[in-house]
């Protein structure tokens, strides 16, 4: 499984965690992933659109992160704890159901661009929302010649006639983000114009689900708080942020203010899953017809054998009787001639 944090506020920073329960022979306290972060709030640009804390997502290894959709809002100043069990449903393709797990160009290059590991990029499994998504730019490139993919980083969009064509974002500080609302509008409104973009847009076949529950309570601990105050006020360690010019006075403030711990772990050991099966295969079709002939006409195997072998008999003994009938009409035709010669 994966997990990918989004620090939200003003930085806008993705960070994609893949990990695994296999850790050797190495000794670990508790099972799971213990991570610690300091927020600097006082760095993000004042905003009405975004809060200030961490969005969490759990997610499989070849899905693409959704945090708008199963993102977990964590807020700084405590420690929180995510236990998980993973669940899987798989439905059966046509002509059982319209489910699909065909995936298209545009989500491809989606995957492409938003990965920077081709090996990641190349891993594309199909996901309805989004299809839709991308639809949803399509239509909008096709009002405003620009897209709007927040959070995404499409790049590159359908058009009407199927063609993937490269589109640019829209300006927000023109009239173009206000033809995005409109578009947007336009387009969940209207089923007919909705059918005609997103027609692609069937259901998937597979759908991975992670079950969470969240607990948090008061952080730092005050072994939290000597171990980063030795670690950032001696110079141990080096670090990017720029920290207030008065954040030596003021540690335990900005500590309390900024500081937010992580722990992830496995709820339950055990995958669920869920397989949808045809009532009847082929098999129980088969099984079906001969039980019921054979309860209503009595018909068995012998039965069939038998009534096989008598329409072969019968057919061979009319085309022997029509050949023999056709020779006796054709030679006496064929000895009149040949007196008639001498």
């Amino acid at each position: 499984w994966a997990i990918v944090l989004h620090l939200i506020g003003s930085h806008h920073n993705s960070i994609t965690i893949i990990t695994n329960s296999d850790y050797g022979d190495t000794i670990v306290v508790q099972e799971g992933l213990l991570m610690s972060f300091y927020l600097p709030q006082e760095l993000y640009f004042p905003s009405r659109w975004f809060d200030r804390g961490l969005v969490v997502t759990l997610h499989d290894n070849d899905e693409l992160p959704v945090p708008t959709e199963t993102g977990l809002y964590l807020q700084p100043g405590a420690s929180h704890l995510i236990t998980y069990q993973k669940s899987e449903r798989t439905f059966l393709p046509a002509p059982y159901t319209n489910c699909t797990s065909y995936v298209s160009d545009d989500l491809r290059a989606l995957y492409a661009s938003t990965f920077l590991d081709h090996t990641a990029s190349t891993e594309v499994v199909y996901s309805e929302s989004l299809c839709l998504e991308l639809c949803q730019q399509s239509y909008i490139f096709s009002q405003c010649s620009c897209i709007f993919p927040m959070p995404f980083f499409a790049r590159t969009v359908f058009t009407i006639d199927g063609i993937l064509v490269p589109a640019d974002f829209c300006n927000t500080f023109t009239d173009q983000l206000a033809c995005v609302f409109r578009a947007k509008q336009q387009l969940s409104a209207d089923d007919n114009l909705l059918a005609k973009w997103c027609s692609r847009c069937a259901s998937q076949c597979n759908h991975i689900d992670f079950q969470t529950n969240l607990g948090a309570q008061g952080a730092p601990s005050q072994g939290d708080r000597d171990y980063w105050n030795e670690m950032l006020l001696s110079g141990q360690y080096n670090t990017s942020v720029l920290f207030p010019s008065d954040f030596a006075q003021r540690f335990d403030y900005y500590l309390d203010r900024n500081y937010l711990k992580l722990a992830v772990s496995c709820g339950s050991k055990y995958t669920i899953e869920y397989n949808q099966e045809a009532k009847l295969s082929i098999i129980d079709t088969f099984s079906a017809i001969g039980g019921q002939t054979g309860l209503w006409i009595g018909l068995s195997v012998l039965s069939v054998i038998e009534l096989c072998e008598l329409v072969y008999r019968f057919v061979r003994h009319y085309l022997y009787g029509y050949k023999t009938k056709r020779s006796s009409i054709v030679t006496p035709m064929t000895d009149t001639i040949n007196e008639r010669k001498y």
